[in-house]
């Protein structure tokens, strides 16, 4: 839930940043992304693969990181989240 947080904190980061046809594709396929429903059991399983095909958040949200300390923040944060999902994997966390 998370990642679905941070996808859409980067759609409100970002709106600015983008053409009208960006803004329609990410905001169709953030939509279409949170509607898909995969069981009762684990619901918001693919959410976040659905989210990745907003990519154009992607470019939008490098282009509002204008200083080198905003860079090198977002790598930072970039690199802690890549480590704690390294560390699940390799503790086996999310095998059920």
């Amino acid at each position: 839930m998370v990642g679905a947080a941070v996808f859409v904190a980067l759609l409100v980061v970002a709106w600015r940043r983008m053409d009208v046809a960006e803004r329609l594709y990410c905001l169709v396929i953030l939509l279409v992304s949170f509607s898909y429903y995969t069981g009762p059991q684990h619901p918001l399983m693919g959410l976040l693969r659905h989210c990745y095909l907003a990519f154009p958040l992607f470019w939008a949200g490098a282009d509002t990181l204008q200083r080198g300390w905003q860079r090198l923040a977002a790598v930072g944060m970039g690199i802690v989240g890549m480590a704690v999902l390294a560390a699940g994997y390799v503790l086996e966390a999310w095998i059920l």
